[in-house]
């Protein structure tokens, strides 16, 4: 379907009729809406590090393959950790995701991912790590990433639809953007 930028937001593919309805509460009806939805800020997700410059405290990128991955045993009722170890040939990080298991089905031996958040230390001192971070998977095939490998603008929390899952669907509109009608003076267009 061709968008329009007065289309209503339950036909950009990814939303339907529940999303829509929490958008419209918060006064995004359009795909011109949505567009014009401004981000609280930017990250820098561009440049990936390898696992071996990594320091304590750097909010990096980090891209490799899971070589090792499974469920931490904890005492504590109720709460889990889902761990990963990402390798990239020149090292290896421990990622760790708490209550979080559905990424038991996502994040498995063998696949590709990018990881974006903060390396610090375990509860020892001894290894780094990176707690809850940004994950996305990379599929052969897939166009460009969404959530790591560019500056990505990071949007606040609608009710229930997260930052993310609102970059993701204007990502997909800006893919296959509506017709816009050019707001500019034809002399400013022109001028170099």
């Amino acid at each position: 379907m061709n968008l329009k930028m007065e289309t209503p937001v339950t036909y950009v593919k990814g939303v339907g009729p529940a999303r829509a309805e929490i958008l419209r509460a918060a006064g995004i009806e359009s795909v011109g809406d949505l567009l014009s939805l401004m981000p609280m800020r930017y990250e820098d997700r561009e440049s990936c590090l390898p696992i071996s410059a990594l320091g304590e405290g750097d909010r990096v990128v980090v891209k490799g393959k899971i070589s090792a991955a499974g469920n931490r045993f904890v005492r504590r009722r109720g709460f889990s950790i889902y761990e990963v170890i990402v390798s990239d040939g020149g090292g290896c990080l421990s990622v760790k995701f708490f209550n979080q298991p559905y990424l038991s089905e996502i994040l498995k031996d063998g696949r590709q991912a990018v990881f974006f958040g903060e390396v610090s230390r375990d509860k020892y001192g001894l290894e780094l790590t990176m707690l809850n971070p940004v994950v996305e998977l990379l599929e052969q095939g897939d166009g460009m990433p969404v959530h790591s490998g560019r500056i990505v603008p990071v949007y606040r929390r609608i009710d229930r639809i997260s930052g993310r899952m609102i970059r993701q669907i204007i990502f997909r509109i800006l893919a296959d953007p509506p017709e816009m009608v050019e707001i500019l003076p034809a002399g400013t267009i022109k001028k170099d």
